[in-house]
């Protein structure tokens, strides 16, 4: 996004491309009643599926891996412009935050594009962490923005889905509604042939 008026225009160069899908997956009675039997165990600051790799071995989870498919390809494909690569998903996961639980600050290593699933409505922000400051200096604005601030916040919302570069650091700030906050994450990496012949770079990823 430019901002522009008649003087001048500022250009986000280098930004980090953090994708939100507006088209709602369609929720199946299969998989709202699967969602309720799901093994939960204790993760760091809340509850995560002991099936972690939940959309390929669970059949119930096919329609909304073919969901999230369908935009990762979109999202490396028209908007990163990527070619003749192939992402798949790697692991998958249920996350089960509980009334004042949390997302502690991380990012996903040995990933290269994330995804957050929400099934509800917002219950607490996914919040994005800036990872180098512009200026290595701690100013004082009078608002904050895209350009400025050292970290954004998303409203979640039910059944749509995130996607970021895996090493963007997130979290998610506490629940604090008396209702459950249910989430799947997945991380992401590729098949396919990558870098160029003559510039000695070339990787073929099977």
């Amino acid at each position: 996004m430019i901002f522009e008026n008649e003087k001048f225009f500022v250009i986000p160069l280098f930004s980090t491309p953090v994708f939100k899908v507006k088209e709602k997956f369609v929720m199946t009675n299969d998989l709202k009643n699967t969602l309720k039997k799901v093994k939960m165990i204790d993760n760091t600051f809340n509850l995560m599926s002991e099936d972690q790799n939940i959309l390929l071995n669970n059949k119930n989870f096919k329609s909304l891996k073919n969901y999230i498919k369908k935009w990762l390809d979109f999202y490396t494909k028209e908007i990163l412009k990527i070619k003749d690569i192939n992402f798949y998903i790697t692991q998958s996961w249920l996350n089960k935050t509980r009334k004042d639980e949390q997302h502690h600050k991380h990012r996903h290593t040995n990933s290269l594009i994330s995804g957050v699933f929400h099934f509800e409505d917002n219950k607490s922000d996914i919040v994005f962490h800036r990872s180098n400051d512009i200026f290595n200096l701690e100013f004082n604005y009078n608002e904050y923005n895209l350009y400025n601030s050292g970290t954004y916040k998303f409203a979640t919302e039910s059944n749509t889905l995130i996607l970021f570069p895996s090493g963007l650091f997130h979290s998610v700030e506490s629940n604090i509604s008396n209702e459950d906050r249910h989430s799947l994450s997945f991380n992401t990496f590729v098949k396919g042939e990558i870098g160029k012949y003559n510039e000695l770079n070339i990787l073929n990823i099977k």
